[in-house]
Order: C-alpha cells, then structure tokens, then sequence
C-alpha cells in the first residue's frame, strides 16, 4: 500500500511511479555529473598549476645557462703559455743518428753571425754548458770542439732565422737558478736551462759514458770491387801481325774487366753511439721541436676554445629566446588557470545563491 498514490487506479499508479523514476534518475545524473565535471576541473587546475611551475623553473633554467654561455669574448682569448724543461728532450731509446753537418769555421773578415745574434751572456753560459757537461765525456784522444766552431756547428744560419723570428710571448718565463742570471731572451734562457737538466738525467750520462768507454770492434762490410783479366784469343779482323792477310787475323791478348766481390775488416768505434757534441745538438735539435710541437698544440687548442666559445653564444641565445617561449606557455597556462579558478568561484556562488533563494520545505 502506497500513502502517496492511495487509492488509484493502476495506471496512474503506473505512471506516477514512472515519473518518480525518471526525477530520480535525472537527480542521481545531475549528479554524478557535477561530480565528474568538479573533479576534473580541479584535475585539470591542479595539472595547469603543476605544469605552470615546471616551465616558470624551466624558463628560469634557460635564462641563466643563455646568459652562463653567453659571457667573455672569445676575442680576448690567447693561447696558454708553453715551456720546455730538461726531461722533455729526453728519450729512452736514442733515435737513429743523422748525419749532422760539420759546421767548419770557414775563415771569414766580417763578424760571425751567431755573435750579432747570440747575447754575449748566452753564448759564455752555453760554452761553459759545454765545457762541464759534455766535453769531458771524449774518448782519450780526442779534443773537443773550439769555441768558434762550436757555436757554429750549434747554431746555423737556419737556426739562427729560427731565433730571431720566435715570438717570445708564447712561451713561460723559466725559474732560473739564483746564480745563473737571465740573457734577456726567453728562448735561450729556456734552451739553455732544458738542455742543462737534460744533461743531467740518468739516460744522458748513460749515453755519454757509453761513448767514452766505448772500444773498438771489428766491423766487416762486402765491398764491390773489379778486376782485370787478360784473355788471349784470335781475333779474325787484326792486323796487328805480319802476315796477317795469309792467316786471317792474327792472335790478340786484351784485357776484361770484370767485378767481384770482397770482405773488408777493420777496427772501429761502434757508428751508432753519438759524440757529446752531436749530443748536444741533438738536444738543442729536440727542444726546437718540441717548443714548437707545444705552441702549435696551445694555438690548436685556442682556436678549439673559441670555437666553443662562439658554439656557446649561439646556444646561449636560442637557450634564452627558449626561455622566452617558455615563459609565453607559462603565462598561457596561467591564464587558463585563471578563468578555470573564476569558472569554479563562480559556480559555487550561483549554488549559494540557489539554496538562498529556494523556500523552506514544510
């Protein structure tokens, strides 16, 4: 029994039930769906607000490394200074000797041009070099160079263009000794400090001894010769002879010469060990080399580091244009942000002002 519908018949009965379902049903949509639609206003606010700060950092982030990378002047950027000691002229195995060049003093009127060259300073240290590290290691017999000839032998004419036309600003002051005072030339006072430590190191003073104490070996080479032989014989077109015409010819003796091969020995000092002064040569040979492998290497590398730098610079820029950009969805984000949060204030105040406006139920 129904106190609503009391006593009717069965199809309004019917039909008021059918009404109740339907007011029911609309009223459970109505509200499911203000559910669904707060939640994923409130989704969609709380993703907006969390995506809105992720760019505002990432805007941040972009702006300072585009302006790390886009500080200094690659311009100003010079190459590192070099230097040379001792123990880069140095090496374990000795290489293959080459033939130097005597530099024989020719006698000549003018003044030597290693001394227009050379400081005077330099040329007494590196001769007193010389004489201390490397003289006293000849064999018994031997003399050591002159003066003259010595500093022509180290320093000729292409050496000389070498020195005059370094450029000097490249290269690291060395620390000198406090009793060796400094020739005014970079260069030479580096020259002549590497070459004096490398003198010193256990490898040279090797190589040096072993030449003073070496002996003599029998050295045996095949030398090609020729020889001559005599060979007798008739020689049908002579007429060296009477009667030639009766014997057709007449018989010859001439000479051949012919190659064969012989042994030579004798007794010599071993080719493959250098003297001290091609010793000395060839450290000051390995320092020019070196001094100029290292500046190339520090110019390369300077040239490497202003490429970075300018790489950098045009990353810096797009880096802060992409904060830029960054930045724009930002506050794109935050503007939908906004009219979601008024959207959502505003909804709750029309409810406000229904349930206000609806009359008390009895």
């Amino acid at each position: 029994w129904d106190e609503e519908l009391g006593e009717l018949t069965g199809r309004e009965r019917l039909k008021r039930r059918w009404a109740r379902f339907t007011s029911d049903t609309r009223a459970l949509g109505a509200h499911w769906f203000a559910n669904a639609e707060h939640g994923y206003l409130s989704l969609l606010r709380r993703t907006a607000l969390v995506a809105a700060t992720l760019l505002l950092f990432g805007a941040i982030f972009y702006f300072l490394a585009g302006t790390y990378m886009r500080t200094g002047d690659p311009m100003n950027l010079s190459p590192e200074l070099v230097t040379v000691s001792g123990p880069d002229l140095v090496v374990v195995a000795p290489p293959d000797p080459e033939e130097d060049g005597e530099g024989g003093a020719e006698a000549r009127d003018q003044i030597p041009r290693y001394r227009l060259v050379l400081p005077e300073a330099f040329r007494d240290r590196y001769w007193r070099l010389y004489e201390q590290r490397f003289a006293p290691n000849y064999r018994e017999g031997e003399s050591g160079l002159e003066r003259t000839a010595f500093f022509e032998r180290m320093f000729p004419d292409d050496v000389l263009d070498q020195i005059q036309g370094f450029d000097e600003t490249l290269l690291a002051v060395p620390q000198l000794p406090e009793e060796t005072g400094s020739t005014g030339n970079t260069l030479l006072d580096l020259l002549a400090l590497s070459v004096d430590q490398a003198s010193r190191t256990e490898e040279i003073e090797q190589q040096l001894s072993a030449y003073q104490s070496a002996q003599r070996v029998r050295i045996c080479r095949t030398v090609q010769r020729t020889r001559t032989r005599y060979v007798e014989g008739w020689d049908y077109y002579s007429t060296s002879c009477p009667n030639w015409y009766e014997n057709y010819g007449c018989a010859t003796r001439r000479a051949v010469r012919e190659p064969y091969s012989e042994q030579v020995c004798n007794m010599q000092f071993p080719d493959d060990i250098a003297d001290p002064a091609e010793k000395m040569s060839e450290l000051q040979q390995r320092f020019f080399q070196t001094v100029d492998m290292r500046i190339d290497d520090a110019r390369d590398e300077t040239r490497r580091l202003r490429s970075d730098m300018f790489r950098d610079k045009a990353r810096g820029e797009d880096a802060q244009w992409n904060a830029l950009y960054i930045f724009g969805v930002f506050l794109a984000l935050m503007f939908l942000y906004t009219i979601v949060a008024i959207e959502r204030h505003q909804r709750k105040l029309t409810n406000l002002l229904t349930e206000r406006d609806e009359p008390p139920s009895p």
